[in-house]
């Protein structure tokens, strides 16, 4: 028997689809950090690269690249659930503020930054991509040295095209330096 559905009852079961993948991944990038962590007697730190993942509005891989202990590089490649459901791409330029407070004698560190962001909106009446600037601020927390980070943010967007309009992401996710 073949069962039609309608457009809002596919876009829930794709939505349910990919969020149950998405916690297989977060779960196997994790098991992946865990086997990657250096001994706790290594004194140097990972490489400025870290691979991850991002859960919330949108959702999806992470990445970072830190040019140096003030500034940094990150994107996400994701699908957004939000009110404008589709595929994204982000990336930001960020800058850092080190040791914002202090928890158990370990900093949380603070970051803002400016970047771009393209969505391929999927919705039954159309397809539409649009291009928007981004104002990310949060929070990041380096656990063992370092080489896996977790981290929190909201950013503010400002849709230019094809017509001006604001939406809002956030997410937390980790991220495995190497």
């Amino acid at each position: 028997m073949i069962r039609h559905f309608s457009g809002r009852t596919r876009r829930a079961l794709r939505a349910s689809m990919f969020s149950n993948l998405a916690c297989g991944f977060l779960t196997c990038a994790l098991m992946l950090a865990a086997l990657l962590m250096p001994e706790a007697s290594r004194a140097d730190r990972p490489g400025p690269f870290g691979l991850g993942i991002v859960l919330g509005d949108p959702t999806g891989v992470s990445a970072n690249y830190e040019l140096s202990a003030q500034r940094s590089i990150d994107a996400a490649l994701a699908w957004s659930f939000g009110s404008e459901t589709g595929f994204s791409f982000h990336s930001d330029y960020l800058w850092h503020r080190a040791n914002l407070f202090q928890v158990d004698g370990r900093g949380i560190h603070a970051h803002y930054g400016l970047g771009g962001r393209l969505i391929n909106i999927n919705n039954r009446d159309e397809d539409k991509t649009r291009l928007g600037l981004r104002l990310p601020a949060g929070l990041n927390f380096d656990v063992n040295r370092g080489t896996l980070q977790l981290f929190g943010e909201i950013a503010l967007v400002m849709n230019l095209l094809p017509k001006t309009s604001t939406d809002a992401d956030f997410g937390i996710g980790a991220r495995v330096y190497f």
